[in-house]
């Protein structure tokens, strides 16, 4: 809340005793009613002190009490008529001297009202600011869960706020914003690393512009951190409250994107330190120079189960000597020319890989026991009338049936 606003509000019939129009620009941080003689240590400055002028007995004590709260910063000086009827002169010529804006107060309106219109004023904008704040947060967080670059969020804050913000290392590295002069950089790297407290303004130096720095990462060490550093614009020593949490903001997303950053590394340092073993030791799953997976304009797809760029755990071949009806139903289908290898019969009809054995069109010699033909009919004796596609009740296996065993049946 400025002054101008306090004073132009028609209740409280305020009148300015001293100060100019500049003066009344300034603005009212807090309230503060007083009738010590000295209240300078109690004042942070900014406040509005409001005093009935009750210390006051001698033209003395107007000099002393005026000089500690204009030593103190205060807005203004707010005294009331109550006590002498009107503010005395001695107290108007101190305020003259020390340049303090005095405004009186009428004996008919209490000093409640003008502190509730002040706290009211400074409650509706801090509320406005919050909002502001948060909305421009949560801005940022979504454009960062979108996979904005931090470059750009930089670069979106600098424009919001007018100030022109660099995300660095604790070393000087440059992470996002435009680059800064190399005595710059060291001004400002040194002023985070020496500073007693953080966040800190670091002073403009003999060519240089004044720079707030705030920690990225608050709490962590300080020679491994990253640090947001805002360049003031020139003649401006300090950053206002928005820019401040602005600034903040941002370094609260730096922080996030280093977080995300180390959990990356740490995710692929270890698949990089395997590589690198197995290139070291030569245990790498390479095509040799004379496999069919390697050559170019191969047909093939991807490395089968039994060829040489499968990894070499899992490399299967098929077995020779095991005919393919007395394996289990649910083990993997085998290559045809093993299976014609196994059975040793040119006469032998054993299905293909990856066939159901409801697509059999007929049960092989191998499994009957006899080169007989079915009937036109499809029908069998041994096979109790069935039409085709049926499984074949001597030899044929039934889903999970052990490896190796056989149903007793004629003779082969």
């Amino acid at each position: 809340m400025l002054l101008s606003e306090l004073v132009a509000r028609p209740e409280l019939r305020l009148r300015v005793l001293h100060g100019s129009a500049a003066d009344l620009d300034r603005s009212v941080r807090w309230v503060y009613p007083t009738d010590l003689p000295d209240p300078s240590r109690y004042l942070g400055g900014g406040e509005l002190v409001v005093s009935g002028l009750v210390w006051r007995r001698t033209p003395a004590d107007s000099e002393r009490f005026v000089a500690a709260v204009a030593r103190s910063g205060a807005a203004a000086l707010v005294a009331g008529e109550a006590v002498f009827g009107d503010i005395p002169a001695d107290v108007v010529d101190a305020c003259r001297r020390h340049d303090l804006v005095l405004v009186a107060v009428p004996v008919d309106v209490s000093f409640g009202a003008v502190t509730e219109a002040v706290i009211g004023a400074l409650s509706a904008a801090r509320g406005d600011r919050l909002a502001h704040t948060l909305g421009r947060h949560r801005r940022l967080l979504a454009a960062f869960a979108g996979g904005a670059e931090l470059a750009d969020l930089a670069a979106a804050v600098s424009a919001g706020t007018g100030l022109v913000c660099r995300v660095l290392t604790a070393a000087g590295g440059l992470l996002a914003g435009p680059a800064l002069p190399e005595a710059e950089r060291d001004a400002v790297v040194a002023g985070f690393l020496t500073a007693s407290r953080l966040p800190v303004t670091v002073p403009a130096g003999p060519a240089g512009a004044a720079h707030l720095v705030v920690p990225a990462a608050p709490g962590t060490a300080r020679a491994t951190g990253w640090l947001v550093a805002a360049q003031l614009p020139p003649g401006t020593a300090q950053a206002g409250t928005d820019a401040v949490d602005a600034v903040g903001e941002l370094a609260a997303i730096a922080a996030l994107d280093r977080s995300r950053r180390r959990e990356g590394a740490a995710v692929a340092r270890p698949i990089a330190d395997d590589a690198l073993a197995r290139i070291a030791a030569d245990t790498g799953d390479r095509p040799r120079p004379g496999c069919g997976c390697a050559r170019p304009g191969s047909s093939r797809t991807g490395p089968s189960p039994w060829s040489c760029c499968a990894p070499r755990a899992s490399r299967t071949r098929p077995t020779p000597r095991t005919p393919c009806c007395s394996t289990r139903w649910s083990a993997p289908a085998r290559p045809r020319s093993a299976c014609r290898a196994a059975t040793r019969s040119p006469s032998s009809r054993c299905p293909g890989p990856g066939t159901p054995r409801t697509r059999w069109n007929r049960c092989s010699p191998r499994c009957t026991g006899s080169d007989r033909a079915w009937p036109a009919d499809g029908s069998r004796p041994g096979c109790r009338g069935r039409r085709r596609r049926t499984r074949c009740p001597v030899h044929s296996p039934r889903p999970g049936t052990p490896r190796g065993w056989r149903r007793p049946g004629p003779a082969r």
